[in-house]
């Protein structure tokens, strides 16, 4: 008999042990930030950048591509306020976001170079880089916008 009052005894103390302390139960949960959470504020912080650089796109792709179809184009100042340094090159999607910066800085800079040239007609490999460089600056701006959707 000495041993099942032992038994119960130890039962009653684990039973004792592992019931939760009445304070616990009434304490709210602290959030915590989930690698998904945080994958959503970085690139909610990406949506502004994206947003400059896709106008700026539209832009310069009006220029380039209206130039191919042989439409005049009147030159003008193109203003990229942002630099390819706030990007990170390490992870996706700053780094087509920094890709398109460049990509974008080349085709203003190269438009820039036309205008200051006094020639008639602007070179069609000239044109053939300048559209190339656009639509490469697109489709890292592609990759961005889809990344920016499934978060």
């Amino acid at each position: 008999m000495n041993l099942a009052r032992f038994y119960v005894f130890l039962w009653l103390i684990l039973l004792v042990a592992c019931s939760p302390a009445p304070d616990d139960e009434e304490k709210t949960p602290i959030p915590t930030i989930t690698a998904t959470d945080s994958t959503s504020l970085q690139l909610l912080e990406l949506e502004a950048p994206y947003e400059e650089l896709r106008q700026l796109h539209a832009q310069l792709s009006d220029i380039w591509e209206g130039l191919a179809q042989g439409e005049l184009q009147t030159c003008s100042l193109i203003d990229i306020s942002i630099s390819p340094a706030q990007f990170s090159d390490a992870v996706s999607p700053e780094r087509e976001l920094r890709q398109a910066t460049l990509e974008l800085q080349a085709a203003a800079l190269l438009w820039e170079t036309e205008c200051q040239r006094p020639r008639e007609n602007i070179p069609q490999e000239v044109i053939s880089e300048g559209v190339l460089i656009v639509r490469a600056a697109g489709d890292a701006l592609f990759i961005v916008e889809v990344a920016l959707s499934n978060r």
